[in-house]
Order: C-alpha cells, then structure tokens, then sequence
C-alpha cells in the first residue's frame, strides 16, 4: 500500500466514524407505525360553524363593497368619467364590466377596485378597451 492510499484510507475511516452517530440516530428517530394504516388523499375540510366571510355567500349580491368601489372610482382624479364602469359585487368576488379608452385605465380600475373591497375580496376585471366608452345598462 503506498503512503496516497493509506492516507485515503485513514481518512475513509474517519468519515465513516464520523457519519457513524448521525446514521444511527436517523435511524433511530424514524418510527415504525403501529395500529391501522393511515387513509390516503387530502384531509376532510374541518367543519366550523363561526363567522362566514365578508361578501356572504357565494353568488350573494353586496351592495356594501359595490357602493365602496364606485366611491372609490369616482374620487380618482382621472379625466375619463368612471360611470362607463359597471361594478357588481357577487360574494366575494368584484365584477368590472364597461368598457375603458386604454389598457392604463383598466389597470387603474382594477387596482382601485382591489385596494377599495379589501384582501378577502376577488376582482374580476372583465373592462374592454375601446375608443368610445359607453355607458353600462342601468
């Protein structure tokens, strides 16, 4: 054995020592399931019977968060009239509809409606952009 592979393998030697503590107890932290084997797939929805979101159930009309948004909408200090958009609060979900002169003023609507109806709320922006805005059907 030349003087390379002594050394080579002496320090073999030492990582397996080394590693040695740190298997063994890996090993040992791993525990072996008793009693019946665990059912696959998601976990069962935990059922509770507290407050329910805000924006009531799904498909609910708010009025609440619409008039919120509208408000919000028209103090903005933009020179397009924001009575072309139409805002519809489902649940929680925001509905935009009308058509918007450019891609900025959807964006802005959006943002708007997003900051005004709060985190828990979702914005549906389904705003056109066109030439001519028109007003929504009342």
């Amino acid at each position: 054995m030349t003087a390379r592979q002594a050394v080579e393998s002496t320090l073999l030697m030492l990582c397996i020592c080394a590693a040695s503590p740190l298997l063994s107890s890996c090993a040992q932290e791993k525990s072996v399931p008793t009693g019946p084997p665990r059912r696959q797939g998601p976990a069962p929805a935990p059922q509770t019977s507290g407050p329910k979101p805000p924006g009531g159930t799904p498909g609910k009309p708010d009025p609440t968060t619409t008039d919120k948004v509208k408000k919000a909408l028209q103090a903005t200090q933009m020179p397009m009239s924001w009575q072309t958009v139409e805002v519809e609060t489902l649940g929680n979900v925001v509905h935009l509809k009308g058509t918007v002169p450019d891609e900025q003023q959807k964006v802005l609507a959006e943002r708007i409606a997003r900051q005004s109806a709060g985190v828990r709320f979702l914005v549906e922006n389904e705003l056109k952009v066109g030439g001519e805005a028109k007003k929504p059907a009342p």
